[in-house]
């Protein structure tokens, strides 16, 4: 494998894994196959959570099912409600349809208990403390107009989800609630409801409905228990799909947002890149024109002012190199492969060998011959804006050094740049790692204030961290940790 280009899979900004794409021939991949293989990770990030929330659904509702799959075989063993039982079992089996499920459920209580006025399922808002969807199946009766009318009887319904109880009424002119006004609409002299539970949490209720006065048994009452834990699988499982598919519509949507501002970073970069770098070019061209051409033609202070323009525009022109560079780091595809730390280290002295050897720096390479595994480009970048950062600091010292060290751990491979330059307070050692962030005046260290902030989100993209020790006058030390595991 001489290429590999890794993409995170990301999902609400968690990174659950990752897309590594391999070949046999080096720098195999540009950037249309970066952009084409993020859209891959986005799409398969989305598939992955998808499936995992599915998984999540699916152990959830064989949990529940568990949870009263004793009580309905003791139930199937006792009263020979076989074929009530394998029609719950369908009436469950289709959890996107839950008003049809609990239709299905009420027919089951009114045909097999049997329930001669009837029966309805009464869902609990605990939320907007309200009961809100029912389903009812009463003979003679619309199925939508009795749902409502059973609705009403609110104060039962309170009560029973409220003590997790059941509730019998053998004689309606005797109910303490006040349905005995249900007498005169349909009929209705006697009714049983039971809690819909899930654990300890109410989500509804259960109701057989007689147009005689009635004395429920336990064996009912069992039953309508094993019935309402049922319905209690049916709705959850509808709750955990329709959370699913609005966690599916959001995950969409953000990765159009997140589409929508990669895009907008390209345009950005590409007006950075020529719509400002353009004017830059213009200034610095013609005021090296004044210089050469008409120099001789200012006094000193006409000279000294196109110096400073043409300073200024170097300094604009390093300004906008970094932030471009920043902001392409931002959006660049980490490819994590193998990096022989002594390559990388010795390919940024080599580039900065004649600035050394000008300014009569000693430099030690001291780190492990040791292989750690990250982004090779972000890597080297980092190095290489410590080692500028040194080489800045130490021109001071009456002998600059500069070392080049590490060591491994069980879990990292730790590196350093360390330097006896000028040093820094530690009291802002947070703050050097900030966009636009100097410690000293630029009058005395030129800089962007972006180097030590590029240093920090390269590593952060590797999962890695940097941080520094130091002293005012006394040199600094910057470490790099890069863990094992990528």
């Amino acid at each position: 494998i001489q290429s590999e280009l890794c993409v995170p899979l990301q999902v609400g900004g968690r990174t659950i894994g990752a897309l590594n794409v391999e070949s046999e021939e080096r720098d195999a991949f540009s950037e249309h196959d970066e952009r084409v293989v993020t859209t891959l990770a986005n799409q398969t990030a989305v598939a992955l959570e998808n499936a995992h929330l599915y998984e999540q659904i699916q152990q959830y509702a064989a949990e529940l099912e568990n949870r009263v799959a004793e009580r309905t075989q003791s139930l199937e063993h006792q009263y020979g409600r076989q074929a009530a039982l394998a029609e719950i079992e369908l009436a469950i089996s289709e959890p996107h349809e839950l008003q049809a499920a609990l239709n299905r459920i009420a027919r089951l209580v009114h045909k097999n208990l049997p329930a001669s006025r009837g029966a309805s399922v009464i869902l609990w808002d605990e939320e907007a403390e309200r009961f809100t969807i029912s389903a009812a199946t009463i003979p003679d009766q619309d199925e939508r107009i009795a749902s409502k009318r059973v609705r009403r009887r609110t104060g039962a319904s309170r009560w029973i989800v409220d003590h997790k109880k059941p509730l019998v009424v053998a004689d309606i002119r005797n109910d303490p609630f006040g349905a005995n006004r249900m007498l005169d609409e349909y009929a209705l002299q006697a009714y049983a409801g039971v809690p819909i539970l899930d654990g300890q949490r109410a989500l509804g209720v259960v109701y057989a409905l007689e147009s005689e006065p009635r004395q429920f048994t336990k064996d009912d009452l069992d039953f309508m228990q094993i019935i309402a834990a049922r319905a209690a699988v049916a709705i959850i499982k509808v709750n955990l799909f329709e959370a699913l598919k609005a966690a599916n519509a959001l995950l969409v949507e953000r990765g159009q947002e997140l589409e929508a501002r990669n895009q907008e970073l390209e345009t950005f970069t590409y007006s950075v890149s020529h719509d400002l770098k353009a004017p830059l070019r213009g200034i610095d061209g013609y005021s090296r024109l004044l210089l050469a051409d008409y120099g001789e033609q200012f006094d000193e202070d006409g000279r000294f002012f196109l110096h400073n323009i043409r300073d200024a525009t170097q300094q604009m022109n390093a300004l906008i190199e970094d932030l471009l560079l920043y902001s392409r780091l931002e959006r660049k595809e980490l490819r994590s492969e193998t990096i022989h730390l002594h390559e990388v280290i010795e390919a940024v002295v080599s580039e900065r060998a004649a600035e050394i050897a000008d300014a009569g720096i000693t430099v030690r390479v001291t780190a492990p011959e040791t292989a750690v595994t990250g982004d090779r480009d972000g890597l080297a970048m980092a190095l290489r804006n410590l080692f500028d950062n040194a080489l800045k600091f130490t021109r001071e010292a009456s002998q600059p050094m500069i070392e080049l060290g590490g060591h491994e751990t069980e879990s990292s491979c730790i590196i350093w740049v360390k330097d006896n330059g000028a040093g820094f307070d530690m009291r802002f050692h947070d703050r050097i790692f900030e966009i636009f962030q100097r410690l000293h005046r630029a009058e005395e260290y030129p800089g962007t204030g972006i180097g030590l902030a590029i240093v920090h989100k390269a590593m952060e993209r590797m999962n890695g961290r940097v941080w520094a020790e130091s002293q005012p006058n006394q040199g600094a030390t910057f470490y790099l940790e890069i863990p094992r595991s990528q």
